[in-house]
């Protein structure tokens, strides 16, 4: 059994085409403390006309094509 990675403050939000994410659309997420999980909900739950953005620990955030690759990354791992 693989041990659990640390937890995390992860926030997940989808926006439109075209816009890019700040920490203030932030605010009104769907929270995780796992980044792998809040990745595979990113692309399994995105609404149609937006991108998911991934918020880690208000430090840093994945755009839509970091999420793709981290996601590729993960099933390559798992």
């Amino acid at each position: 059994m693989a041990e659990a990675g640390p937890k995390r403050e992860i926030a997940l939000i989808w926006l439109p085409s075209g816009r890019k994410a700040k920490l203030a659309d932030f605010a009104q997420s769907e929270t995780f403390d796992d980044l792998e999980i809040a990745v595979a909900r990113a692309l399994d739950a995105m609404p149609k006309g937006t991108l998911p953005w991934i918020c880690c620990e208000k430090k840093f955030v994945l755009s839509p094509e970091d999420i793709s690759m981290a996601h590729t990354q993960f099933k390559a791992g798992g």
